[in-house]
Parts: structure tokens; sequence; C-alpha cells
């Protein structure tokens, strides 16, 4: 869920993994993100996470809003759907 969600997911991964979803910037990274909101949802056979995010970068900052879908099976997670959309405060003027 940070951006990293699919290098740590992909499209399948063990339970354990999802510990280092959810943030995983540096103290001293020059980009920052910090959670507004995070929505979980059971759907039919699956779990939907709808969560927002603000982040700040030395020259600019913005929103992103992260929509995952995944199917938990035994002890693997797949990932059904993930998509990440983004918008900076500049180009929101």
């Amino acid at each position: 869920m940070n951006g990293h969600t699919g290098q740590l997911i992909g499209p399948s991964a063990s339970i354990n993994t999802l510990s280092k979803v959810c943030y995983r910037t540096p103290d001293g990274a020059s980009f920052q993100q910090a959670w507004r909101e995070i929505r979980i949802s059971e759907v039919r056979n699956s779990i939907r996470v709808i969560a927002t995010a603000d982040w700040v970068t030395p020259n600019d900052s913005g929103h992103l809003v992260f929509r995952s879908e995944y199917r938990v099976a035994n002890s693997t997670i797949h990932t059904l759907a993930f998509r990440k959309q983004a918008a900076s405060r500049s180009e929101e003027k």
C-alpha cells in the first residue's frame, strides 16, 4: 500500500509479508507519506482495501489513492487487482 505493494506481495505471497506493506519509508527519505484513511471490506470471497495517503517532497505535495483486492487462501495471498492514483498539489491548482 505504500507504492511498494506490488513488489512486496506480487501476484501471491505468504501472509507474513503483510507486516512490511504499511510503512517502508526511511526517516531521512526526501519522499514522505502519511496514511489518512484505510478502509477494509470483505466482498464475496475477497478482501478489498481502499487507502488514501498524503505525501510531501521538497518541491511538491499531494495525495494518493490505492485500491486493492486480494483473495486469501490457506496461507497465501493472491492479488486480484491493484490501482494507484496520484495527484500533486501543483496539478490541482
